[in-house]
């Protein structure tokens, strides 16, 4: 595949103003999709579990605590990296690398002294610690296929822009190492830094020791830096994946590489333990100790108020396992339930026309596309076309394949609870579907994307085209 980059950050606002332009051409038309003209909203990531009822509980007495006149029971917390917020991320947040009990591999030994914490927000850490990384004209973030939608506003924030490189979608999007290789080999003096989304996002790939190692000696051989996103972590189970930090290799002259010592990871509790408003944090470690250090450094501005500390400590560490793994267990059955839908439809149908990328166990995405036969029938030629022919002939709003740097013609929807009138409601899904069969059997009897877009009249163009180079 002709590894085509392209302007992350311009392209994701076209599609976006396009989107919008949609929308509201949808509204005025009055078009309806069989019955109603509601759109589902499968495009957000946000989740539907609330706390756990232990964390609620918890919190609702730290809130009890701060109205009180007295603050005896958080005035022990310090302003700067209080160290119960420190110990607590190393025991619930980074818990899969100090804990991972898998063999042939080796926990990593962290001290809690070295975790910089910060309240509120993992992504102002994540923007801090990839701030540290363009040195003069090194000002690339290469990303495999397949990353967070907002990556690419994030990356300019950050004084980088992203670059990407292939991998095998049929696999859920596990990096091929000899391509890593060949775009290491001829850009290695761009490169600020290797970011990757662990596990993955939409795709969530699942690597053998061996795999990793491969990718840890390509790691070695051109000295890259790493940094790897963990918020999505605790939606896979403890034990069904191998984080690459832990993997220690040793190169031509037997020299021991271990990964943690040229990585910077994040963490949070916003995506894991349904973290909201005052007691969201964020949380880093690294064994390159000056790459911490200048993180740390730039979030010293960044305090905790005691308050703040308290609600975090409370609903974190009174969220318990069986609420993660209850959690974990939901959305494998919700992919589970997906493939028997896709199915469905096909079978319906008489032929196969909605595909999926990859057969993902975990997480709350799913990647869909068509087949060659209804793409062509479609006059689809693009992943934000498609997008947006299921949003003018299903009313379903999702995500570019695109916009998440992956080049086939798909897009990513939310399984575990679209949205419908802001609604997140897991029975939605059927909903979702219902509509994919009526979208599918209309392309089958002829609709082509063009005249859906017509059928709207929907007049305004935004080239999109121009942001590929």
């Amino acid at each position: 595949m002709q590894n085509i980059q392209f302007d992350n950050l311009q392209l994701a606002k076209a599609i976006e103003h396009r989107k919008k332009l949609v929308k509201a051409a949808i509204i005025a038309s009055g078009y309806q999709f069989g019955n109603d003209n509601t759109i589902i909203d499968a495009f957000h990531g946000e989740m539907h579990y609330g706390a756990d009822s232990s964390a609620a509980i918890a919190l609702h007495e730290a809130w009890k605590d701060i109205f009180s006149e007295t603050q005896k029971k958080y005035i022990h917390y310090t302003k700067k990296q209080p160290e119960d917020i420190q110990l607590l991320a190393i025991s619930r947040l980074f818990e899969r690398l100090t804990n991972l009990q898998m063999n042939g591999i080796s926990d990593l030994k962290i001290n809690h002294k070295d975790i910089v914490v910060i309240p509120y927000s993992s992504t102002r850490l994540l923007i801090e610690a990839l701030s540290c990384r363009p040195k003069k004209d090194r000002d690339i973030a290469l990303c495999p296929e397949g990353y967070y939608k907002g990556n690419a506003k994030l990356a300019t924030n950050c004084g980088l822009r992203i670059e990407t490189f292939p991998v095998d979608l049929a696999n859920d999007g596990v990096i091929i190492p000899e391509i890593l290789d060949n775009y290491l080999t001829v850009n290695k003096n761009r490169i600020a830094v290797l970011w990757m989304t662990m596990p993955g996002n939409p795709l969530i790939a699942r690597y053998s020791k061996e795999q990793l190692e491969q990718i840890a000696k390509i790691v070695v051989k051109h000295d890259i830096d790493v940094f790897i996103d963990m918020l999505f972590d605790k939606m896979v189970p403890m034990g069904d994946y191998i984080p690459f930090p832990n993997i220690q290799i040793h190169d031509e002259q037997g020299q021991p590489h271990l990964m943690y010592d040229r990585t910077l990871i994040v963490a949070g509790n916003s995506k894991n333990f349904n973290a909201t408003g005052p007691w969201k944090m964020g949380a880093a470690i690294s064994g390159n100790k000056s790459w911490l250090a200048e993180t740390r450094e730039r979030v010293s501005a960044v305090t905790f108020q005691r308050e703040t500390a308290h609600l975090i400590y409370a609903g974190t560490a009174n969220t318990s396992d069986d609420y993660i793994k209850n959690n974990q267990q939901d959305m494998m059955n919700k992919q589970q339930l997906t493939d028997k839908l896709i199915n469905k439809i096909n079978n319906n149908l008489g032929k196969e026309a909605l595909i999926s990328y990859g057969r993902p166990k975990y997480g709350p995405f799913r990647g869909l596309g068509l087949t060659r036969e209804f793409i062509e029938k479609a006059g689809i030629k693009d992943s934000w076309q498609f997008a947006n022919f299921l949003l003018v002939g299903a009313g379903i709003e999702s995500v570019e394949f695109i916009v998440v740097g992956i080049r086939e013609i798909g897009v990513r929807i939310n399984i575990a609870c679209p949205r419908i009138r802001g609604d997140k409601n897991p029975d939605n899904l059927f909903t979702l579907f219902d509509r994919l069969e009526y979208f599918v059997r209309e392309i089958d009897a002829g609709l082509r994307y063009d005249d859906a877009i017509k059928r709207i009249n929907m007049n305004e163009k935004v080239n999109i085209k121009k942001f590929l180079c």
